[in-house]
Order: C-alpha cells, then sequence, then structure tokens
C-alpha cells in the first residue's frame, strides 16, 4: 500500500534529487504510471488534497492507488445541489 510517507519520498526524489520516474519505479515497485500520477496530483491538486485523500483511503482501509485517486476526483468535484439527484417530471 502506498503511503502519504511514500508519495513524500516519491516526491523528494525526483523533484529534489532529480531521479528518473523510471528508477523511481523500479526501485519502489510502482508502475511508471503510478508514479506520474502521483508526481502529477500532488503537483496540481496541492499536497493538502493528496494528503486527505490517503487519510480516507487508510480510513476505509483501502489499498488501491485507484480508490486514492478516486477521492481526489471526488475532493475536487463541485459540491451537488440537492436538486441534481431529483428526477425531472415535466
Amino acid at each position: 500500500m502506498i503511503t502519504v510517507e511514500t508519495v513524500g519520498k516519491i516526491r523528494r526524489r525526483h523533484l529534489v534529487k532529480g531521479e528518473s520516474i523510471s528508477r523511481i519505479a523500479r526501485e519502489t515497485g510502482l508502475s511508471r504510471n503510478t508514479v506520474k500520477r502521483y508526481l502529477r496530483n500532488a503537483a496540481t491538486d496541492g499536497l493538502e488534497t493528496v494528503t486527505v485523500a490517503f487519510k480516507l483511503a487508510l480510513e476505509a482501509g483501502a489499498v488501491s492507488s485507484d480508490y486514492v485517486l478516486n477521492a481526489i476526483s471526488r475532493l475536487k468535484a463541485p459540491p451537488r445541489s440537492a436538486e441534481s439527484g431529483r428526477a425531472r417530471h415535466s
């Protein structure tokens, strides 16, 4: 399972030390796409959003990176209005 600390280490290795995504993926056992997604999400969504998503995943007992990415999407989505869930009858 990927932890908040792991994402921080990935970001430091890539952004501070300049290590390649391929090397990070190989040494962590993650796919290159997963490493890229976490780097991109932390950069575009902010580390706070990623941290909250990880906390939600841990609370749910999720072990999938897909769960975390879905949580990020939900956090970024605009709030739904009460009327959006109702069927329209004309």
